[in-house]
């Protein structure tokens, strides 16, 4: 009896490798199986020459997983061609699939045995490959909307997972005009009037909002977006970084506010009225001094800003 090792010529090789996997010598269970599963191979150093062949059987009784993951970080797609994408809404995501076993996750995005069921997609999104080979990729599918469920088989266990995406489109877009300065609630509020304060000389003034209405029935706002414009008729408003107020010296008046995201127009306009007829202050709601701090710490005869909230006749803040 001699031994025999790699530094003689001894090579061992997988007979089947969806049971078992040598790397360097070291034979690795796949999954669960029997029989002539390795040969060892040895060779000349001289020449190369087969020297024997031997086949070894074993038995591989690997435990088997607990569960299947299927991570998606997106949920929500849609088309490249739609104005949500524009938005900000991606059209496509990855997707990793891994067994949990007792010693950790198994990698089985790519693995031939993970078959992926697209019948309860609606025809919504589709799967693909990145052009770099690593990443599998869900995709919105054009001109449709709706949700699908994208579903993981395996054929060497019976665990599945499955993830439900939504595929949305754009209604249209939606403007309106809420109170300024903000304040809790106030982007609920909507305003079509702007009135004298009192007797201060001064009007009340508005924040122009647009919102992308989604099939999904959500919003995305896109007030503050560059490809967002806000435009007024005549003379008696002025429009600046999206808060409408009144254009000296007009005193009272009316005009037509619209907008445009990415060149396309809302689906309504705004009939904005400036009154000469004040508001006045219903209540005062709540002092704050120093920035909210109630409390004066400093040097002396230091100045510190005071902050009234108040409530007006026409029921803004």
């Amino acid at each position: 009896w001699m031994g025999v090792s790699a530094a003689d010529g001894l090579s061992v090789v997988s007979l089947n490798q969806t049971l078992v996997n040598v790397n360097g010598g070291q034979v690795f269970g796949v999954a669960n199986g029997a029989g002539p599963l390795i040969e060892a191979q040895w060779t000349s150093a001289c020449g190369g020459a087969l020297l024997a062949v031997g086949q070894g059987s074993l038995t591989v009784n690997l435990p088997g997983p607990s569960n299947a993951n299927l991570v998606v970080p997106v949920t929500t797609l849609t088309s490249p061609s739609d104005l949500a994408f524009v938005s900000g809404v991606p059209s496509e995501t990855t997707l990793t699939v891994s067994l949990q076993y007792p010693s950790g996750p198994q990698a089985m995005t790519f693995d031939s045995r993970t078959v992926y069921d697209l019948s309860q997609v609606n025809g919504l999104f589709n799967l693909s490959t990145s052009s770099d080979g690593l990443s599998k990729l869900i995709t919105a599918n054009p001109g449709v909307n709706g949700t699908g469920v994208l579903i993981v088989r395996f054929t060497h266990v019976a665990l599945t997972a499955q993830v439900s995406i939504t595929v949305v489109a754009t209604l249209g877009l939606s403007l309106v005009a809420n109170p300024l300065p903000a304040y809790s609630g106030s982007t609920q509020v909507s305003v079509q009037k702007l009135s004298l304060i009192a007797q201060t000389g001064s009007y009340q003034r508005a924040r122009l909002r647009l919102y992308l209405l989604l099939t999904d029935g959500s919003s995305r706002d896109v007030s503050f977006s560059g490809l967002t414009q806000f435009s007024v008729t005549g003379t008696v408003f002025t429009i600046s970084s999206g808060v409408l107020q009144r254009r000296a010296p007009t005193l009272s008046g009316w005009a037509i506010v619209s907008a445009m995201y990415n060149s396309v127009a809302a689906s309504n306009t705004l009939n904005m009225t400036l009154s000469s007829s004040p508001v006045y202050v219903q209540s005062i709601t709540g002092v704050s001094v120093g920035g909210g701090l109630n409390s004066l710490v400093g040097l002396r005869l230091a100045t510190f800003t005071t902050s009234v909230d108040v409530t007006f006749t026409d029921g803004t803040q």
